[in-house]
């Protein structure tokens, strides 16, 4: 077993807007090659730049706030509690609303790599 608390993670390269904690993967304190899962919170009024994955697919857990998630050119509004499945090659990008931060846990199956994210 391992375990780890996510206050004690440092955050991937921190800036303003969003706060981004790798708690398993290649680079995390729990290593894992499989998956990958990371702590994500963006700020209000926030924009995740569009891209991809060439092989990886992506799990996002929803756990608080709002956004507009757009994949394959369609919006979906995204909220507390949805759970999305992104697949290689989808082109996604998430805006959060003005007003609330959005918070989600990101799964990476395998693991997340720096050159599986291209950005389109």
């Amino acid at each position: 077993m391992h375990k780890i608390n996510m206050v004690s993670v440092q955050p991937l390269d921190p800036n303003d807007s969003t706060l981004l904690q790798e708690v398993v993967g290649l680079k995390a304190r729990i290593k894992e090659e499989d998956f990958s899962i990371a702590n994500i919170v963006m700020k209000p009024g926030v924009h995740a730049e569009r891209h991809i994955h060439r092989s990886s697919k992506e799990v996002y857990i929803v756990t608080s706030g709002t956004a507009s998630m757009i994949v394959d050119g369609r919006t979906y509004p995204i909220s507390s509690g949805d759970v999305i499945l992104i697949l290689p090659e989808e082109q996604h990008e998430v805006y959060t609303s003005e007003s609330e931060e959005l918070e989600f846990l990101a799964f990476t199956l395998p693991a997340y790599t720096p050159d599986d994210f291209i950005k389109v």
